[in-house]
């Protein structure tokens, strides 16, 4: 059962372990990260709590200031440790915003939909995994090539999303619901911070650009994105640390002229090749769709072909046809169709190749024999023989004369056999 429980005059918390007294809490909001909140208290000797139970709880701490209610921190309890000191126990908490939530199952999906924006691609998977989402950067810009999620948490994916338009990912703390910032928060103006006391932090960026940032205390309570003028400079708070301890809480903040997100990749596309069918056949384009999207389209863009035989000896896949999306880097929008892949699984010998169509027509170049079947009919070339097979007649037919030279020549019918000479 959650219980309120006052830490002092100012702060409460809402928990299901009863605290008798918090002896100090901790809080790190960042760009990119789950909100983490860390807390250390005692329970009485005869509380009864199991370890357990406790996993996936919710955890909320506000502040009652002058009576506005401020939510210092809203989550699920991700560990728990509880200790016997003396006549009282120790209880160590640590606990993650409801972002976490979206960050547990791997998903596989792809966005093909290339007039589609960056926030309406955020957007859809993280209402598939049940998320909240608020947009602050990519409306304006379409995708432009298909994106895969592959094997990726939507959290992760929507982080990657962020770093093509230079921005970030900020967890929601207020609600304790799977929600999110994409992009920059749009905060609020706040009072400038006195400048009697800061740090200052000076590193190289990836563009060779030196990024500057500013580290300052206050007992005001602010939230990432809020704007601010400091050293007469117009910033934003891309950080906050909080830390109650001697019944005193302080915030520490870190401010920059803006967020600073290298470019993420999904390094498991190089090399990867997704299995998907062909739907379309544009000149030498194909629009196809993925096993991972239950062999259903989600979009119209149409993938180059790009045959391993090169320029030589090729046909276009017919629609219907089995075909290998590939990746040669770690930027799925590089992707291109490589080869088509037979329907017959039964030839895994990298010497034995197919050729089939959608119609159950092969032919086999295998390493002792060539095949060419036609459904029931086939003709077979082996070891320097040849068989030939067919449920209808077989005519051989010649300009002059036909002469058959062998030292053996096996003619086999379940009925009867007619030999003409027109």
């Amino acid at each position: 059962m959650i219980m309120e429980i006052a830490i002092n005059k100012e702060i409460k918390m809402e928990s299901v372990i009863p605290f008798n007294m918090v002896e100090k809490f901790e809080l790190n909001w960042n760009i990119n990260c789950h909100a983490l909140f860390k807390i250390n208290g005692y329970i009485s000797p005869n509380a009864e709590h199991h370890l357990k139970t406790l996993y996936g709880s919710k955890i909320r701490v506000w502040r009652v200031n002058e009576d506005t209610v401020q939510t210092i921190f809203c989550g699920y309890v991700s560990k728990a440790v509880i200790e016997n000191t003396g006549n009282a126990k120790k209880v160590s908490i640590e606990a993650q915003s409801g972002t976490c939530i979206l960050d547990r199952k791997p998903v596989s999906q792809s966005f093909q939909s290339t007039e589609n924006t960056y926030a309406e691609i955020a957007g859809e998977s993280v209402r598939r995994s049940g998320g909240k989402i608020i947009c602050t950067k990519g409306r304006d810009r379409q995708i432009g090539k298909p994106l895969i999620q592959y094997k990726e948490t939507t959290w992760e994916f929507c982080k990657r999303l962020a770093s093509h338009l230079g921005s970030c990912i900020i967890p929601d703390i207020m609600t304790g619901e799977p929600a999110l910032w994409f992009g920059m928060r749009n905060g609020n103006d706040i009072p400038a911070f006195t400048e009697n006391e800061y740090s200052i932090s000076v590193k190289q960026s990836q563009t060779d650009k030196k990024e500057i940032s500013y580290e300052i205390e206050s007992r005001a309570f602010y939230s990432i994105g809020d704007k601010t003028v400091f050293c007469g400079q117009k910033l934003i708070i891309s950080s906050v640390q909080a830390v109650f301890e001697n019944g005193e809480l302080i915030f520490c903040y870190h401010l920059q002229h803006k967020e600073i997100c290298p470019v993420r990749y999904q390094e498991l596309f190089t090399g990867l090749g997704l299995m998907g069918t062909v739907l379309e056949v544009r000149g030498e384009q194909m629009k196809v769709a993925l096993d991972i999207d239950g062999r259903v389209s989600t979009g119209d863009y149409f993938y180059n072909w790009y045959p391993v035989t090169g320029n030589v000896l090729y046909a276009m896949p017919e629609i219907g046809t089995r075909v290998l999306l590939y990746f040669m880097n770690n930027d799925e929008r590089d992707g291109f169709l490589l080869s088509c892949i037979g329907y017959s699984d039964a030839h895994t010998n990298f010497k034995e190749r197919t050729l089939s169509s959608v119609q159950g027509n092969n032919i086999d170049l295998f390493e002792w024999n060539i095949d060419i079947c036609e459904k029931k009919n086939s003709i077979a070339m082996w070891a320097g023989n040849i068989t030939a097979n067919s449920t209808q007649k077989i005519n051989i037919l010649a300009k002059d004369s036909v002469k058959m030279n062998a030292r053996l020549v096996m003619m086999q019918s379940p009925d009867e056999i007619k030999f003409c000479q027109g």
